[in-house]
């Protein structure tokens, strides 16, 4: 199977998680995955990392003494993420390109913030359609909820070399791919019902087409596939980055898959069967995939499912 992208694969993929819905102190690790320490000199720290409704993965990759790394959005609040930061010492200077999942506030909200503490001009990899101005939620009362505007000309005045592609797109020395824009081929992946955007005064369905995720090829195991949001649906998402790659064999899945709440409940047990297909080794899913499902996902992947916690770093 050809693909549209050549991949470099890499020794060894590490997954930073700097913020998400979920902390836990208590969680142990394992093989696959290192939990945050609270511990210090003998001592419990006191001071702790936030969670909240966002999220933000930092992804580093090493190829013999060849290392990049990447961040994958910026959560919600920029004082979250960047507390978060410090926290797990992060080092912003070796960032080498931001990608943005598409352009929703949980992603893009602490953006600017994080931008800045670069400190010097950073390629922010995004779609297009992550600068829509007039997006809302539909809600039962007939009420339009609008989504906060994500300004290109304040990312570029922040440091930001803004880099608008709906095609993949290589990063850090082709380590990591950008899926570009997902095609949408599952027949159950058909987005929220209530988001809508006007465009041209008329109102139209809104499928996000600027959600986008980002794939590893690592080295003897096969693609690993991380997500935002996956709006455009996450199995979609995998069948997108195995097309554009040329590459079958998928090894690990993580972050959001946006199944929360009884519309997306609904598609769960398709999602599962289809994720069983591809013999999974690391299923870790985040942010948006909602209560219910993960707790799904938990008994269904015994052995491939990992509970992720702010500040957890997985190895693969």
């Amino acid at each position: 199977m050809a693909g549209k992208i050549v991949l470099e694969e890499v020794d060894e993929l590490e997954v930073v998680s700097v913020m998400d819905n979920y902390a836990d102190s208590l969680l142990p690790g394992s093989a696959v995955v290192k939990r945050f320490s609270t511990l210090a000199g003998g001592q419990i720290i006191s001071d702790a990392l936030f969670a909240e409704h966002g999220l933000s993965l930092l992804l580093r990759a090493r190829r013999g003494d060849r290392e990049s790394s990447i961040l994958l959005d910026a959560g919600w609040s920029g004082e979250g993420t960047m507390h978060n930061l410090r926290l797990l010492k992060i080092d912003l200077s070796s960032i080498e390109a931001v990608v943005l999942s598409h352009g929703h506030m949980d992603h893009f909200g602490g953006l600017i913030r994080v931008i800045d503490a670069i400190g010097k001009k950073v390629p922010v990899v995004c779609h297009p359609g992550v600068f829509q101005n007039s997006r809302f939620r539909l809600m039962p009362d007939g009420r339009k909820i609008r989504f906060p505007l994500l300004e290109k000309e304040k990312l570029e005045a922040a440091g930001a070399q803004v880099v608008e592609s709906k095609e993949p797109c290589l990063l850090g020395g082709d380590f990591f791919a950008t899926t570009g824009e997902v095609a949408r081929t599952t027949e159950f992946e058909q987005g929220a019902p209530n988001f809508f955007v006007e465009i041209g005064g008329a109102i139209e369905k809104d499928y996000v087409p600027d959600d986008q995720g980002i794939v590893v090829l690592v080295r003897g195991k096969g693609l690993v596939v991380v997500s935002g949001c996956a709006h455009a649906g996450i199995i979609n998402t995998i069948c997108q980055a195995r097309e554009i790659t040329g590459v079958e064999r998928v090894y690990a899945v993580l972050g959001g898959f946006h199944l929360s709440g009884p519309h997306f409940e609904k598609i769960v047990a398709p999602t599962v069967q289809s994720l069983k297909n591809l013999g999974l080794q690391v299923l870790a899913p985040m942010h948006c995939t909602g209560w219910r499902t993960t707790h799904h996902l938990a008994r269904e992947f015994e052995q491939a499912f990992i509970l992720n916690s702010v500040g957890s770093v997985f190895k693969l």
